[in-house]
């Protein structure tokens, strides 16, 4: 079967993660995504130091994780020769996607005011920071700073009484991202009906507390944080340590139900008639003591042990997973959540897919990203540019051709 986006065009004005991921996952569903770069390049090419990978135009996963399976050019937009370059790859498309700030895209009238009077019928996608108005509509937003800081995430998420948790890049970009390409899929819909194009926004900012739509409404009933696993609401809903040194997590919201079953999966039995103990009023407020229970029983098998046990019981349970252990999880790779990406070096390297799956589409391509400006001749061939004029814009630094 055809990829369900084939026959779309997509041009990418973006920088770091949201807005080109949010172009990859169109470019495996087979739109035509074409990413636009400045002189200076995509910064990601350049931060994947940060989490220990190369940065080599022959190797660099931090980029290719967020850009494959598009084609590259690199066009000057201070230039007016860049800008009518940037018109003509408009006109041919049906999205623009950016996470540029907004002021900077007002400057080259890139904004959407500007572009929807000359492209009517254009889908124009933008993820911004904090969102559209307020005081910090045009504060740079990085998911470090809007999603886990403003988000709620820093200041909860971790073990009462101890430092917050530490930060990762993407994890908010990539959600962000996957909203942006939602948004987009239901504005082409729209179009079919109306003929007119639309906006589309989503913010790091609003993304997070999304995200945690049921924490920040239940802070108004009292439900605060953080707090510590000691004094857990539910015993099980909880992490506790294994005699191996590991974590396995429980997931039985209803603790009176599930007790019984819990007590048998643990070898503690005797405390099934226990009403001190067996329904969740009476442990309220002191739920350490029933915490304290759990996590002896705990101590005395390793983690791989009673996630045995407790799926034995049909009690929700896992491992506290590492990274590095996703690699070779063979649940991972059964459902092809992994793909082996082979570099021009001769490296052979484990990277994540995108998550959407569609039973009549056959596998997904994984074409590298695109080397700085290694479509760009190309690109304006298409457009219609001659040699000539190719040439001039080379040496004019209105674009750049790569290597």
């Amino acid at each position: 079967m055809e990829k369900p986006l084939k026959g779309l065009k997509a041009i990418e004005l973006g920088t770091y993660v949201a807005g080109p991921a949010c172009a990859r996952l169109l470019a495996d569903w087979g739109c035509d995504v074409i990413k636009v770069e400045s002189p200076k390049g995509d910064a990601l090419r350049r931060v994947g130091f940060n989490t220990k990978c190369p940065t080599d135009p022959e190797e660099n996963p931090c980029f290719d994780l967020s850009n494959m399976n598009k084609k590259g050019i690199v066009v000057n937009l201070k230039t007016e020769d860049g800008l009518r370059i940037m018109d003509k790859l408009l006109e041919q498309a049906d999205i623009f996607i950016t996470n540029n700030q907004t002021k900077a895209l007002r400057k080259m009238e890139l904004d959407y005011d500007s572009v929807k009077k000359k492209y009517p019928k254009l889908i124009y996608a933008q993820s911004v920071g904090y969102g559209e108005k307020g005081p910090l509509k045009d504060t740079p937003g990085f998911d470090f700073t809007c999603y886990y800081a403003r988000g709620g995430l820093l200041g909860t998420l971790a073990e009462k009484d101890t430092s917050p948790l530490n930060p990762v890049p993407q994890f908010g970009d990539n959600q962000v991202a996957a909203d942006l390409a939602a948004g987009i899929l239901a504005s082409l819909y729209e179009r079919t009906k109306t003929g007119k194009g639309d906006k589309v926004t989503v913010s790091l900012y609003h993304r997070a507390i999304y995200d945690f739509n049921l924490t920040v409404t239940s802070s108004q009933y009292g439900f605060k944080y953080p707090i510590s696993r000691k004094d857990a609401a539910n015993p099980f809903l909880n992490s506790y340590p294994t005699k191996d040194n590991r974590w396995i997590q429980l997931c039985c919201p209803e603790y009176d139900w599930k007790f019984p079953t819990v007590m048998k999966a643990l070898g503690r039995s005797d405390l099934i008639d226990n009403k001190d103990l067996n329904n969740i009023k009476a442990i309220t407020g002191h739920t350490h003591v029933m915490i304290q229970i759990i996590e002896e029983e705990m101590k005395k098998r390793n983690v791989d042990e009673w996630v045995e046990i407790f799926r034995k019981y049909d009690l929700p349970c896992d491992k506290a997973y590492l990274w590095e252990e996703i690699l070779d999880d063979p649940q991972a790779l059964a459902n092809g959540f992994l793909h082996e990406m082979h570099y021009e070096n001769g490296h052979v390297r484990k990277l994540v897919d995108t998550p959407v799956r569609f039973s009549n589409m056959d596998s997904l391509e994984h074409r590298r990203g695109p080397k700085f400006g290694e479509n760009t001749k190309e690109v304006l061939e298409d457009l219609g540019y001659s040699a000539d004029e190719i040439n001039r814009f080379s040496e004019n630094h209105v674009i750049n051709m790569g290597s």
